[in-house]
């Protein structure tokens, strides 16, 4: 029994420096997730001279983007910003402009011009679905340059907050 009990408790251990050291290398596996999102700042300080990491959306959205990110909030919205998706091809489509210039404290409504349903990013933040009934609208409470990108296709546009 002891002899099993020692084995069993030796086996645990091990169990545990294994998986321990398949963790990533950043402090605490409960902060990672907070790791990540507040990683944008420093990465993107980085990424300002290494001109190969800027292609990401994520890092370009934090070159040009304020500290503060755009609220998700009710309508209505003092601006619309629409995205159509292509007939032709799956995955292509459009916003109706490349630059929407709004002022600090206004929203901005997200639309779908088609009956398609799209994943709109807004700012570097999660995705938001848009289609024919479903509006979502972000409020900007800092001037600067919002990146916005269509997850499949890959369009973007971007609103510029003076």
């Amino acid at each position: 029994m002891t002899r099993a009990a020692a084995s069993m408790l030796l086996a645990l251990l091990l169990l545990t420096l294994g998986l321990t050291g398949c963790g990533d290398d950043s402090d605490g596996g409960g902060g990672s997730a907070d790791d990540s999102s507040a990683s944008p700042t420093p990465d993107d300080a980085d990424d300002s001279g290494d001109s190969g990491d800027s292609d990401d959306s994520g890092d370009s959205d934090g070159d040009d983007a304020p500290a503060v990110p755009p609220v998700f909030t009710d309508g209505p919205g003092d601006a619309t910003l629409t995205f159509s998706g292509g007939e032709e091809q799956l995955g292509s489509g459009e916003f109706d402009q490349s630059e929407l210039t709004v002022s600090v404290g206004q929203t901005v409504e997200f639309v779908a011009g088609d009956g398609g349903t799209y994943a709109v990013e807004v700012g570097g933040l999660d995705g938001v679905t848009i289609s024919g009934g479903l509006k979502e609208y972000y409020r900007f409470d800092a001037a600067g340059r919002y990146s916005v990108e269509e997850d499949i296709s890959g369009a973007t546009a971007t609103i510029i907050v003076q």
